[in-house]
């Protein structure tokens, strides 16, 4: 369904109505919410890689944008195979690892802007090497990348308290060394340590997500990145979610609406149940009545799309989402406005 938006011709192309900032971080909110042991070490770890990107000497041949996002989304493969599955990474199987970060190669090599740096995965297990990384810069992002996970890892394990003896233990020494360095200067007081242990920031990663530009291509990229990442948790849910947005062009259309109402309601129509990626999957996609119980649980992802959309994105597409709910059962979205 999702190719009918882009096989249409341009005079009746409905139009996505947010920027490449507001879709990245409505990804970011959306990649906790799927798998929340994966989201956080995805979440975390891009925020290590964005403070030491920036912190980068002049010279470097890779650019924080691509950093950031290889980070934030390095374990896709992973979610595509495990879902909303409690995932322990050091209990998996090299086999299972190694299929993972293959499939997200290939993924975000196709659906996402990295293009040819996705490869940076397949590099997930190697040792640096300076002169081969100055050939191959995807070896280089993933000295950066494994290095901010390796980070993440040990910043949870140690809550913080961390000791230069501590570094040893998780394998910094196959990395390049220059991030490990810049990180320790820019910890020195743990300010990064301090505001992953509280869960902290966020605001940070939105700012992040504020500095860098992308192209219209790119930012179209990032938009059905968006919806494809959905499919990781319930393909039915990417489905309805789909199938409301045509209903919603269409309807328009057939009404002589003009192009500006049809672009809010395609947007409206994409966001609209986007907290649904938070219901367990047994009640998700429960093919029965749902019990008392589940039907509040299903209720539910109306707090959880608020939580999502909340502060990203515009007021009139919430308010369009809002009226959606009155007519559909009743359900309210508060406080979001």
């Amino acid at each position: 369904m999702i190719k009918y938006f882009y096989n249409m011709k341009e005079e009746v192309y409905p139009k996505f109505l947010l920027n490449s900032a507001q879709i990245l971080k409505l990804i970011f909110r959306m990649v906790r919410q799927i798998n929340q042991s994966l989201g956080k070490i995805s979440c975390e770890t891009a925020f290590v890689a964005a403070s030491i990107a920036k912190s980068l000497p002049a010279g470097k041949k890779i650019t924080p944008k691509d950093a950031v996002l290889l980070s934030l989304f390095h374990l896709f493969g992973f979610l595509h195979f495990f879902g909303e599955k409690p995932v322990r990474l050091s209990e998996l199987t090299q086999e299972e690892i190694y299929h993972s970060f293959l499939y997200g190669y290939y993924y975000l090599k196709e659906m996402s802007p990295l293009g040819e740096n996705a490869k940076t995965l397949l590099f997930y297990d190697k040792k640096y090497d300076e002169s081969l990384a100055a050939k191959i810069p995807q070896l280089e992002y993933a000295s950066l990348v494994f290095t901010a996970s390796s980070i993440q890892a040990l910043l949870d394990a140690t809550k913080g308290n961390y000791f230069s003896a501590d570094f040893q233990k998780y394998g910094f020494s196959k990395f390049n060394q220059l991030y490990l360095l810049i990180f320790r200067k820019l910890d020195i007081d743990k300010l990064i340590s301090k505001k992953i242990i509280y869960d902290s920031y966020q605001q940070d990663m939105d700012n992040f997500f504020d500095s860098i530009e992308f192209s219209a291509a790119e930012t179209e990229q990032l938009f059905k990145l968006m919806i494809y990442l959905i499919d990781f948790k319930s393909t039915q849910t990417v489905q309805h979610i789909i199938h409301t947005a045509s209903y919603a062009v269409s309807i328009a259309k057939l009404k002589g609406l003009p192009q500006t109402d049809v672009n809010e309601l395609f947007t409206a129509g994409i966001l609209h149940d986007l907290g649904k990626i938070s219901i367990p999957n047994m009640i998700l996609e429960s093919p029965g009545k749902l019990s008392a119980f589940e039907y509040r649980v299903m209720k539910m992802h109306v707090e959880e799309t608020e939580s999502i959309l909340k502060n990203v994105v515009p007021e009139k597409i919430i308010r369009i989402i809002i009226s959606l709910r009155f007519r559909h059962g009743g359900e309210k979205i508060t406080n979001l406005c």
